[in-house]
């Protein structure tokens, strides 16, 4: 039963009542909230969560979070039953994830080394032992496959019932059929929710609304990068080989999936191209419906499935269920505080996923708003990756269509979108592109990767100079009498005399790195802050000014173009067109020919960085190129290879939030020197292997972290680095089910402290 009356106030206020909602209201009241209120525009359940397939599964780990979910999942289930009393339909069947090349074996055998790093069960089987699991499976084209015995399924319908039970069991409040009209606000925060049936007053409102997401999130003036997906698949009556309680499986070579159904078979599909639908083309009362079935979208991944359940093709299909998804431009969902709305937050556009991710995503977004500590690290889906292009219609539209089959791609190293490509380009663009550069999309960006061959263009930066297009990296202004204050505030009191850059970096609440960003004097009332591509949004975030302040932040990325020159010549190759002395952590303004560049030579690294209005880049880099043969165009895969090999952290990776110093916080950032006092230590070692990231490594039977950081493999190894709090004299990596030792070299492990 859910409640009639709807409050007057709440401490915290859950639209939608899909599986994310009343996985959200439960996780609140878990983490010690009691007046929490649920709101839903129809009933329960309904949306999309009514007709999820609700497979429960360990698939991606290239995002750690995802496996604290699964594990919440199966501690979750068992003690909801006992506690409530109401069933949640969990069946732990098995999965089989199948793979029909060496890529694909790769891929599942480092989900089975990181599954076994966090103590989850996993089993590398053959053709013949999937066959006696799945006697329907056609598998004379299979390798073999990953075994994981304690996946399973849950209904649904029962999830929510009892999600919600327990939560009203300790003092939540559930209202259906109240669509809400409005969010008010009050000094920018929100201070109450109206709906078709009152108004509750609330500084906490989380948008766990699904496909309505980006209504509701219109309210308060935020535009959300979710957008919706036809999603198929059939059901059948029985038929031979068909039993009760059958493993499900993941063909992820033939973009299928399938579990039993009521002893027949449910089985979809992951489109290459999916049709996207538009929320205004549903009905305005669309809560248990479907759209069209559609024989021509799905027949593809039919003649996938019946080549491999060969008894399929003369099955008798019950129907084919059409219903929309939403989807994001990059395939997670959205998780995290809105900041330009103090107190709104979001959990939405699941890709697919809801039932599967719903608990544990709740669980930590909870634990974040509540601000109680957690391990989970949920920047990787926090609302600030996105830039405002990401959520215009007709790119997001194009974009989401290739989303699904993207879920399924090969390999470890997550497939480069071909939609919604070539939106920004640096003025080096056409000239790099000319020249066989490979470009990755970054941000909308798109970002050289390599130039040249990986070997040549390390031999470049070890003997030469190497410059790289940077100009994707982002850039902001800071000018006025109160820049200098500032500077300081938000970089945790770091001080620079005109003339001078250094790195600064910016805390969380919970005191761990939030963000870094290279910051340069230029005056006493003008500085330029250079940051991550990735980190656009959230960095034009954290620099805003309080009203009180005489200062202005612009960002300039556009305008401005960046350069990056790096090697033993890269100064003496300066040096020669301009005169300047470049000490690490200095910078200046010079001439280079007719142009005007401001020079900044990093404290770190060593690089020289030059920053030029956009229209003298391609002149810039010109002068550069003629002044020495040894100055040769690099791309990020080299940098980062040299990166890694130094030693040198990068924010994301080693740098992360959930990361949290001691007591005596940032002690400083000399430069030259990176020296914030972390309760971790930085490895580095390499391997004789191709590393992709996220490898545990082991100090005999512990697991003592996973690769941060992996470089292309040159000469027959990869570099990495790692965080770990214990200094081991001997490690292993595990390479997909390979253990190998890692050479730590000299100085390999750098206590950061």
């Amino acid at each position: 039963m859910t409640s009639e009356t709807l409050p007057e106030k709440a401490d915290a206020v859950v639209i939608g009542g899909g599986v994310v909602g009343a996985a959200m209201l439960h996780a609140l009241v878990e983490c010690g909230l009691r007046d929490v209120l649920l709101i839903e525009r129809d009933q329960l359940g309904s949306g999309t969560t009514w007709h999820s397939a609700a497979n429960i599964a360990l698939i991606d780990v290239s995002t750690r979070a995802f496996l604290d979910f699964y594990s919440y999942n199966m501690e979750l289930f068992g003690r909801l039953t006992a506690e409530t009393g109401q069933e949640v339909g969990w069946r732990r069947t098995g999965r089989v994830q199948m793979a029909t090349n060496d890529d694909r074996v790769r891929a599942l055998k480092h989900t089975q080394a990181v599954a076994r790093a966090r103590g989850v069960e996993s089993t590398w089987i053959g053709p013949e032992e999937i066959k006696n699991r799945l006697p329907i499976l056609n598998v004379d084209d299979l390798i073999g496959g990953l075994w994981t015995p304690t996946v399973g399924r849950v209904n649904a319908t029962d999830f929510i019932a009892a999600l919600s039970k327990s939560a009203r069991s300790r003092g939540a409040v559930v209202v259906e059929n109240a669509p809400v009209t409005s969010i008010h606000r009050s000094g920018g925060a929100v201070c109450a929710v109206e709906t078709a049936r009152g108004t509750v007053q609330t500084t906490r409102v989380i948008n766990c609304a699904g496909l309505w997401a980006p209504q509701i999130a219109e309210m308060v003036g935020v535009r959300l990068p979710i957008y919706a997906n036809e999603h198929f698949y059939i059901l059948t009556k029985p038929f031979p080989g068909v039993f009760r309680d059958m493993p499900s499986f993941r063909d992820s070579d033939g973009l299928i999936y399938g579990r039993e159904d009521g002893d027949g078979l449910l089985l979809g599909c992951f489109e290459t191209l999916a049709k996207p639908i538009a929320i205004e083309a549903l009905p305005k009362d669309f809560a248990f419906g479907l759209l069209p079935e559609d024989w021509d979208q799905f027949e593809p991944y039919m003649v996938e499935a019946i080549k491999r359940i060969p008894a399929l093709e003369s099955a008798e299909v019950k129907m084919l269920l059409n219903g929309p998804e939403s989807f994001t431009p990059d395939g997670r969902f959205i998780a995290g505080p809105v900041a330009e709305v103090p107190g709104f937050y979001v959990l939405a556009g699941m890709n697919s996923a809801g039932v599967n991710n719903a608990a544990g995503s709740s669980l930590a977004l909870a634990q974040m708003i509540l601000g109680i500590p957690n391990p989970t690290d949920l920047s990787p889906f926090s609302p600030t990756r996105f830039a405002p292009f990401h959520s215009r219609p007709s790119w997001l539209r194009e974009r989401v269509s290739e989303a699904p089959g993207n879920l399924y791609s090969i390999g470890r190293v997550q497939k480069e979108f071909e939609s919604g490509r070539n939106l920004r380009r640096s003025p080096f663009h056409c000239r790099l592109h000319a020249a066989g550069a490979v470009h990755r999309a970054v941000m909308g960006w798109e970002r050289p990767v390599s130039v040249r061959d990986l070997a040549a263009e390390m031999k470049t930066l070890a003997e030469g100079a190497g410059l790289s297009d940077t100009t994707s990296c982002s850039r902001y202004m800071i000018e006025g009498a109160a820049a200098e204050a500032l500077v300081t505030r938000i970089f945790g009191g770091l001080t620079l005399q005109p003339g001078e850059c250094d790195m600064g970096l910016i805390q969380s609440r919970a005191m761990g790195v939030e963000s870094m960003m290279l910051v340069d004097r230029i005056s006493a009332d003008r500085y330029v802050a250079i940051g991550e591509a990735t980190r656009e949004t959230a960095d034009a975030l954290l620099l805003r000014p309080e009203a009180t302040e005489a200062v202005t932040v612009r960002e300039h990325h556009s305008s401005l173009a960046a350069l990056t020159l790096q090697g033993p010549r890269a100064v003496e190759v300066i040096q020669v067109l301009t005169k300047a002395s470049l000490p690490e952590g200095t910078s200046s303004t010079h001439e280079i020919g007719g142009a005007e560049v401001r020079i900044m030579r990093h404290p770190w690294t060593g690089a020289v960085i030059l920053l030029m209005a956009s229209e003298y880049a391609n002149y810039v880099a010109d002068q550069l190129l003629a002044s020495s043969a040894d100055v040769q165009w690099i791309g990020e895969s080299a940098l980062e290879a040299d990166r890694i090999r130094k030693a040198i952290p990068r924010l994301g990776r080693e740098l992360v939030a959930s990361i949290l110093p001691t007591q005596s916080g940032v002690k400083s950032l000399d430069r030259g020197r990176f020296r914030p006092a972390l309760d971790h230590g930085l490895l580095r070692g390499s391997v004789a292997g191709r590393l992709a990231g996220g490898e545990p490594l082991w100090a005999n039977d512990t697991c003592i972290g996973f690769v941060s950081s992996a470089s292309a493999l040159v000469d027959g190894r990869s570099w990495f680095l790692a965080l770990t709090s214990v200094v081991p004299e001997t490690v292993s990596l595990d390479l997909e089910g390979d253990l190998l030792q890692v050479d730590l070299g000299e100085s390999a492990q750098a206590q950061i402290a």
